[in-house]
Order: structure tokens, then sequence, then C-alpha cells
């Protein structure tokens, strides 16, 4: 019994799609490649050609900074075909399963850059074409063809060979239609772009207030009417501000550690706060916390609380040793890991207060002095007890301080939502638009 086909479709190797699209080997609608670049020699002083690292399009999008490109040794014939065209699409042909394979369209300055031999370049006759493929590479069935074909043995990164990406097979719309969906993802890019540049704008806002504020340099109206400055040792600091030891200033002067559980008591029982859960959020969300089998005695000793500060002290990388989260919300009871330790304010301060004093560039360059770097970076519990901070004496300008910095993060959060909602909806639309499900142009 043959399956129906809906109107105005047909049925194909790949799979349904509209009557006036076709299906298409990549080698049929490219005029130029697959073409490896070059690996060339790049010492710490090299002044030759700009070059691109991988990178520089892990992202799907080309990035072109000073992390994302480098320079040769040597100086490329000015005419060698490696240099890089407006409109060229770069493939990773060889990566982690999770980049192999990813693709991005070059923007860059014409015959300035070349390629790494890890990336392969095509050339397409449109522009309009160019874009289409990158956006289908980088769709779900894109994706899972670069998969099905990358090859490697254990140990090795998958490669994905010029000869298997030359008969990739691609439903193929008219040019027209390929022109208005193009349009149609550039313009939801461009709002996912405009909310990235407010999110950075933002976030730099934040920063240079958190120094004003968390400093002394600037007071909020209604605080400071004692006028002038006193030296300490971390510096200058307002006359009715106090230079206090965090061990001051944190319940029962202690920064104590959680507690070590095995493996295998993971998955049931009750929630805990760990190592990951710091690196990953700067406020606890209780809904991807893990859970661990806990007596109740334990529990007793590592409850946490609302309020509760935690500080990570161990990383591999030394950005993330000393990163601090705050819990402002508990849905049940919560214990907390031994790789983390708890920060819990006393009467003297305000908690919110003392979270952002513990982001800010004082502490966190203290932390860089301090800990201690084997491998893996560690910070010791006694070690934060003498960190130095600054604090307002009268709890209230503490509290006004936080208030104007969580208002700062609540307004970064409502961008950051905004722009995942935007994420979601190109995804929605690249699902409907590069398979034809929802058309731009009505089929003659």
């Amino acid at each position: 019994m043959e399956a129906n086909t809906p109107k105005n479709c047909q049925q194909t190797a790949i799979r349904l799609i509209p009557e006036d699209w076709e299906v298409k080997n990549l080698a049929e609608i490219i005029i130029a490649g697959p073409k490896n670049g070059y690996s060339g020699r790049s010492g710490r002083d090299a002044r030759g050609t700009p070059t691109l690292r991988l990178t520089a399009t892990s992202s799907g999008y080309l990035i072109l900074n000073d992390e994302t490109v480098k320079r040769l040794d040597e100086i490329i014939n000015p005419s060698s075909e490696l240099f890089l065209q407006p409109g060229d699409v770069l493939i990773q042909r060889s990566n982690t399963y999770e980049l192999v394979g990813t693709t991005a369209i070059f923007d860059g300055s014409p015959r300035t850059y070349i390629y790494p031999d890890l990336m392969m370049r095509l050339r397409f006759e449109d522009q309009s074409t160019a874009h289409w493929f990158w956006r289908y590479a980088n769709s779900f069935s894109g994706r899972r063809f670069f998969l099905s074909v990358a090859a490697g043995s254990t140990g090795s990164m998958p490669k994905i060979s010029g000869a298997k990406l030359r008969g990739m097979t691609i439903p193929f719309p008219p040019l027209p239609e390929q022109k208005a969906i193009a349009q149609s993802l550039s313009d939801i890019d461009a709002l996912i772009t405009e909310c990235d540049r407010l999110i950075t704008k933002k976030r730099n806002n934040k920063q240079g207030t958190m120094e004003q504020l968390l400093t002394g340099k600037k007071r909020l109206p209604g605080f400071g009417k004692v006028q002038g400055y006193k030296q300490t040792e971390i510096g200058m600091i307002p006359d009715d501000w106090n230079l206090l030891d965090i061990a001051d200033i944190v319940e029962n002067n202690r920064v104590p550690s959680g507690i070590y559980k095995e493996k295998t008591l993971y998955g049931k029982g009750i929630k805990i706060i760990k190592l990951s859960d710091v690196f990953s959020l700067d406020y606890f969300d209780p809904a991807k916390a893990k859970r661990v089998v806990i007596n109740g005695n334990e529990l007793l000793s590592y409850r946490v609380r609302v309020g509760d500060i935690f500080i990570a002290l161990a990383s591999v990388k030394l950005e993330g040793v000393g990163k601090v989260m705050l819990v402002t919300e508990l849905d049940e009871e919560t214990a907390y890991d031994h790789n983390v330790a708890l920060i819990r304010a006393n009467e003297v301060i305000d908690a919110k207060f003392l979270f952002y004093m513990l982001k800010s560039n004082l502490v966190r360059r203290e932390i860089s002095k301090l800990s201690t770097q084997v491998g893996t970076t560690f910070l010791k519990s006694s070690t934060i007890l003498k960190f130095k901070l600054p604090v307002p004496a009268v709890k209230v300008e503490q509290a006004s301080i936080a208030t104007v910095l969580s208002d700062m993060d609540t307004e970064i959060a409502g961008l950051e939502q905004k722009r995942d909602k935007y994420k979601a909806i190109k995804q929605g639309m690249m699902q409907e638009l590069l398979t034809g499900k929802t058309r731009l142009i009505s089929s003659s």
C-alpha cells in the first residue's frame, strides 16, 4: 500500500519536500572545493600572514579577534588560492564529534586571511546559495549528515573527507526562495546580535558600577555625609567605612566546606549543591540540583539556608576557583558538597552586599594571589577568612548598594531571556523553512 503524499509535495530519497524543490549533491552546486587549508609554523613573535584558528568558526559564525586569528612565520604569496573571499563557506573537517562539520560563512576582508588544514573551503556561484548551504549545514539535518560520515579511530578526532562532503545530498529550493529564507533568518540573527550587544554593554556598565560602589568611590544619595577618605591596607576607603576580615563578618567566624559522599549514593535522597552549580550559576536553581543520600545528623551539619553564599574551592582553571553563588530560594532541604565552602553572613553585613563584594575585582585579585596551583588550583578556607573587605558601617547602605546591582542583574537577565526566546524562534524557523514545511514564496 502506497503512502499518501501531501498536495504540492514530492517524496525524495532524503525526505518529503515541496514539488518545486530539487534534491542535489553538493558537487552540483559548488564552483570550487572542497579545498583543505594550510597549517604553517606560527611562533610567538610571528609577523607573517594572518590565518584563522578552528575557534574562528566553532560557533557557526565567523569571529575574528586576537584569540581566533594568529599569524604565520611566513608570508603567503598574495596570489595564493588559500586567501579567503567574502561568501566562502568554511567547514571544520576535523574536530570533536560536537564540532566536526561546523560551518561558517566568511564575511571578512577579502584576500587578507587564509585558513588552516583542518578546514575545507567551498565556493558557490551565487551568494544566496552559499547562505542557503551554510544554514542547512548547521541545521539538525546537516549535523546528522556530518556525524554519519565523520570517521576516526579511538583516541583521534573524527574527520570528514572531501569526497564524502561532495556527495552530501541537499534539498534545494528555487533561487528566489533561497534569498527569501536567507533574509528571514538574517533578520532574526540581527535581533539576537542586538540583544548580545545590549547584554555586553549592560554587563560592562554593571562592572564599572560595582567597582565604584563597592570601593566607596561613588556614594548613593543619602549616604556619605561624612566627607573624606582614609588610607588602608587595600587603598583609600570612605572615612565612615570599615576594613574587615571575612572572619569578622561570617557566622561563627568559619567558612566550612561541605560533605563528601561516594558517587554510588547520588541519584536519590535530598538535594545537594555541587561545585558544578557554583561554576555555572550566580544564583542557585533548585530545579537543577542533584540528589544524594544523607542522614539526619549530616543534614544538621550541612543544611543550606536562603542567603547562604557558596564559593568554589578548586578548579582546573584559575578563573574558576573562588567563583561564588548566592542562594535566593529553596524548595526543600538541601545540603552542600565538600568542594565548595559556605560563607554565611552574620549580623554585621548584608548577605547580598557580601555576594557582590566577593565577585569584585578586589577579591578576584586576592584569590589570584593567594590560591595554590598544582595542576588544579585550590583555595583554602583559612585563606578566605583573611580576605579584607571595605564595608559601609551602616547596613542600610550595604543593602542599597546590593539593590542597585541586583536591579542591574535583573535587567541583564531579562535581555538574556529575550535573546534565548529569539534563538528558540530561530531554531523553529530553520526547521520549517529549510525543509519546506513553511513556505515564504508560494509554488507556481
